[in-house]
């Protein structure tokens, strides 16, 4: 993987999750109470944006290393970092599955089902991301 890509990968991942950390914290948790009761935060909007807008950034990013890196290593069956690779995987899909139907979904029960799966895997996605950096291949012995 080049290393322009990797950086793009990086970069794109930190902005998605902190705008959805931010937004998601103010949605749940900030409101904030004006004279005629509790309002949203004020940057409750523009966070929800942010994040919109640099999520298709991250899964371009992930298209630029899908045949370099990921569909790659799949098919070689190379093994270090293969558990938290395809774990990751995994909660890549199911995360931007849950975001898309999340913004085109109009019933209450499916909408709150998309909400949920959203945070659930892009709470897993984190730790994945942070686990297959993390992880590293065992030396071969000589």
């Amino acid at each position: 993987m080049r290393r322009s890509d990797r950086r793009a990968v990086y970069f794109t991942t930190a902005l998605a999750t902190l705008s959805g950390l931010a937004y998601g914290y103010l949605l749940y948790f900030g409101e904030i109470e004006d004279e005629f009761g509790p309002v949203a935060h004020p940057w409750t909007a523009p966070l929800q944006t942010t994040h919109v807008l640099t999520v298709p950034l991250f899964v371009f990013a992930l298209g630029l290393i899908w045949r370099t890196h990921i569909f790659q290593k799949l098919v070689s069956g190379a093994r270090p970092r293969r558990r938290t690779g395809i774990m990751l995987l995994s909660q890549t899909l199911l995360m931007i599955l849950s975001g898309y139907f999340l913004q085109v979904c109009v019933d209450v029960w499916w909408r709150d089902a998309w909400i949920y799966t959203h945070i659930v895997t892009s709470v897993a996605f984190v730790v994945s991301f942070f686990a297959h950096l993390v992880v590293r291949a065992k030396p071969r012995p000589a």
